[in-house]
């Protein structure tokens, strides 16, 4: 009897968590259709329209509210919705929701692309901490594709604002970008290397000195050939793809 109970109740079990994923499923279509909805507002320049579609997307989206990592897909999706949000809200000089956005995107997975906007975000609020604030999101986009160009435009941004050239990357930050050079140097990924002595030329250009010597050389040896190409460290298993218009 106990046993026939206890199939009952498995049977039961299984039912119910095959009657919540397919609902999950479908959740997550309905989510990601809002998204692309957005997107397409977005694009029309129809801000408004798109900061709407995409708040009731997160609305739906179970993952919202989660703050820890996850490789789930729709915890990605999370991230992506919080990106385009902070796009919108930026383009509506929402500058504040913008930053918190950024940030909540941040925690999912960080990209260039994401710090640079997060960057823009503390810019257009004003006022030195927010300076600081923006520099800090430079330094860690800069720290992830060296070569990123909006990243580059949004540190001259910083560097314009009061204050802004005065400031320079804590010892952390200089400790691992110089790290970085010296690693990729010592293992013959010149271009790199050289990318990086460029990001601390731009951010800390009395620390650069050390390594006019070897960026030299190593220019020397680039001399008539094509380097590697500079691409993001690779992205963790749960990083957003974030919406190449937005």
């Amino acid at each position: 009897m106990s046993e026939a109970i206890d199939r009952v109740v498995a049977q039961g079990e299984a039912e119910e968590a095959r009657l919540k994923a397919e609902g999950r499923v479908e959740q997550r279509k309905e989510v990601a259709e809002l998204k692309d909805a957005g997107n397409a507002a977005f694009t029309a320049k129809d801000f408004d329209k798109a900061c709407d579609l995409y708040s009731e997307a997160l609305e739906l989206d179970h993952g919202a509210n989660l703050t820890a990592r996850s490789d789930a897909p729709e915890h990605a999706l999370t991230g992506v919705l919080f990106a385009n949000r902070a796009a919108a809200l930026l383009k509506l000089e929402r500058p504040a929701e913008a930053e918190t956005d950024c940030r909540r995107a941040l925690q999912r997975a960080a990209s260039a692309k994401l710090l640079a906007r997060c960057a823009l975000a503390c810019l257009a609020q004003g006022g030195e901490d927010k300076v600081a604030d923006a520099f800090g999101c430079v330094c860690e986009g800069l720290m992830l594709e060296p070569n990123h160009a909006v990243s580059r435009k949004a540190l001259q941004e910083v560097r314009n604002a009061p204050g802004g050239r005065l400031l320079r990357p804590d010892g952390d930050c200089l400790a691992k970008l110089k790290s970085r050079i010296k690693r990729r140097g010592d293992a013959g990924l010149l271009g790199y290397a050289l990318a990086y002595v460029d990001v601390l030329q731009r951010l800390a250009p009395e620390e650069s000195a050390a390594f006019a010597h070897d960026a030299s050389t190593w220019s020397t040896c680039l001399g008539g050939r094509i380097p590697e190409p500079i691409t993001a460290a690779p992205a963790a298993a749960n990083s957003p793809s974030m919406d190449p218009t937005l």
